[in-house]
């Protein structure tokens, strides 16, 4: 990984702007600012493996990162896409314990880097960012419980609706997703084919259009009653 030079002003305009650090002063943010570094990653490289050592804490600047974990079947599931000033890596260095996950650059990406050693300290002397952090875990936690149900308990089509709703919501419910269908098979743990043919059915009924790489969400109703029949079938 390359490792770009940037100004310490052009740094700190951006740690500014990340959610998880908006409690930190200014003395403490310009701190920070000298104690990371920028690596730029090119497309589809691997960031970290699951299972390496857990040596620093990424933002993304700008790209997209996705998270895999292994799935039903021993197949390679995003479980999450980490976007301009999300954050990654900082389970492993709280627990002490390894990475628990792998992450891949889905696109050209730049990420402030904070060394294992600072992101403890920021976490020990600031309440802000614990604060910060322990409501990121409390919603992460919402949302395993959700995926569990929806791969222990729902069918193909449901799993694969319940994925779209969920990124059309992330990326800010104006109906587009940004995703091919490689990538939602990999997220539902389902075979490509098998989401090609759904996406198809759901096409021809005009509940959503799709693109290269991308879908445009028509008709949520229909794709949240597919959930719906799922759940009245298993429970």
């Amino acid at each position: 990984m390359a490792k770009p030079r940037v100004s310490p002003t052009d740094l700190l305009s951006f740690l500014t702007r990340v959610p998880l650090l908006a409690g930190l002063n200014d003395t403490a943010l310009a701190a920070l600012a000298r104690a990371c570094h920028l690596d730029q990653v090119p497309k589809d490289s691997v960031i970290f493996s699951r299972g390496d050592p857990a040596e620093a804490v990424h933002i993304v600047r700008s790209g997209i990162v996705a998270e895999f974990a292994g799935g039903p079947n021993e197949l390679e599931i995003v479980i999450k896409e980490r976007r301009e000033g999300d954050f990654f890596g900082e389970m492993g260095i709280l627990l002490d314990e390894p990475y628990i996950v792998t992450t891949v650059a889905m696109q050209a990406t730049e990420l402030v880097i904070i060394p294992r050693d600072e992101f403890l300290r920021l976490v020990r002397s600031e309440s802000s960012v614990m604060l910060y952090l322990l409501k990121i875990f409390a919603r992460r936690l919402r949302i395993s419980g959700e995926q569990l149900t929806v791969y222990a308990f729902l069918d193909a089509p449901a799993r694969l609706a319940y994925m779209i709703l969920r990124l059309e919501r992330d990326e800010g419910g104006e109906g587009s997703v940004t995703v091919s269908q490689e990538d939602l098979a990999q997220r539902c743990g389902l075979a490509r084919q098998t989401v090609a043919r759904i996406l198809g059915e759901w096409r021809t009924a005009n509940w959503i259009i799709t693109h290269r790489g991308s879908l445009q969400v028509v008709d949520r109703t229909s794709l949240a009653n597919v959930m719906r029949e799922s759940r009245s079938t298993h429970f």
